[in-house]
């Protein structure tokens, strides 16, 4: 039987991320004094970015040692000898690229054919919980909020052809197909024209105190007006989480956050296809082939609490996420013979294993193998994370 393994997140540091006390994750991390900026902690064993133990030993290579008594039978059977979620802190300050991830068996193909933009095999289905007041864009806008945003910003129909703009001004196109047509000709437009067309917006607004508004004139001064993806933001649904809501984002589903603090859980993968909002590798044309323009209202993810655990349901299969938030008391699990990873936000936990009892910290955390079978956490005024499989 394996003991719970102390982790030590590995560090991002993006441009985008947050800089010094600003930013949770140097919060967490406790490099607050740090004037670099701290976009991500990671905690699992991508290759990319793998924990580390106590004795600064890779995760990756622990679980290569012992990944059955670590990840379990069933684990190990369906997903190999690797965790299958990446759990990860965000410390948004600059927009995030509008993107989407891939389907499993289209990430395999990305990979085969394009290897030094695709990292990995895997799909990316993940979770986000706003962890301080987070904006999002997401998903495409539902038919009568596009015909607002056609009436607010009218030069989105510059890029179409006159009959496809007859056809949308008419409603004689369904939603889907105005989404798709709005978004074809925005991407393969010819940079010079795009410029020219943002230009004349960005003048248009450019006294405006309408929040969109300002994410526009603050999109141009992050990326440049022929960043295309200033435009495309427009089609977009834009959300705001307030602290503990969520949003789960599948294939194919095109978003971007614009800034906040999110805990974010994922099927262990970091492929993210790009077109717009960056200075990154730019994939339009897989964009347009694999995104979801399907139209409608950004929905929530409604949390339910039970006995002081909050639990947000996915119908990803490679992880299940909650966060156990309780001043004072005990709360007994089991393992299912798969493996947990425990995250402490606040306060102070003891995990206590048959064998052995772990104390961890605001910014530690814990993996438990599968083989410990029934473990108890013992909180003083904390906030832990749990991921597990389902």
């Amino acid at each position: 039987m394996s003991d719970p393994i102390k982790l030590v997140p590995s560090i991002q540091h993006y441009d985008w991320g947050k800089i010094g006390p600003s930013s949770l994750v140097a919060l967490l991390t406790g490099h607050s004094n740090d004037d670099r900026p701290y976009a991500e902690l990671w905690l699992g064993d991508h290759p990319k970015a793998p924990s580390l133990t106590e004795a600064h030993e890779p995760l990756s290579e622990i679980i290569k040692r012992d990944a059955r008594s670590i990840l379990g039978e069933e684990v190990l059977r369906l997903y190999g000898s690797h965790l299958p979620f990446l759990l990860k802190i965000l410390s948004i300050r600059d927009v995030l690229s509008i993107q989407a991830h891939p389907t499993k068996e289209h990430a395999k193909l990305l990979r085969r054919e394009h290897p030094e933009h695709y990292p990995d095999e895997n799909h990316k289905p993940e979770m986000g919980i706003a962890l301080t007041r987070t904006e999002i864009l997401y998903g495409f806008k539902s038919t009568e909020d596009l015909s607002f945003t056609l009436e607010r910003y009218p030069e989105l129909l510059k890029f179409v052809s006159l009959e496809t703009r007859s056809q949308i001004q008419s409603g004689t196109m369904n939603g889907p197909e105005v989404t798709r047509a709005l978004y074809t000709s925005l991407i393969t437009s010819s940079p010079s024209h795009r410029t020219l067309v943002t230009r004349s917006l960005l003048e248009r607004i450019s006294g405006s105190d309408a929040p969109f508004d300002r994410h526009l004139l603050r999109f141009s001064e992050q990326y440049g007006e022929e960043d295309v993806g200033i435009l495309s933001s427009l089609l977009l649904n834009h959300l705001i989480l307030e602290p503990g809501e969520a949003i789960y984002i599948g294939p194919n589903m095109p978003h971007a956050y614009l800034g906040g603090d999110v805990i974010e859980c994922m099927a262990a993968s970091d492929n993210v296809v790009r077109a717009g909002l960056t200075q990154k590798f730019k994939d339009e044309k897989t964009l347009l082939a694999m995104l979801d323009y399907d139209c409608g209202t950004a929905e929530k993810i409604v949390p339910h609490s039970m006995n002081g655990e909050i639990h947000y349901p996915t119908p990803a299969e490679e992880f299940s996420i909650s966060r156990i938030k309780l001043d004072a008391g005990e709360m007994s699990y089991i393992t299912n013979s798969k493996p947990v990873l425990l995250f402490a936000l606040e306060g102070g936990t003891k995990i206590s294993s048959p064998t052995t009892s772990v104390e961890i910290r605001k910014g530690e955390a814990l993996l438990i193998p599968a083989t410990v079978g029934h473990y108890v956490i013992s909180c003083t005024k904390s906030d832990i994370v749990r991921v597990t499989v389902p």
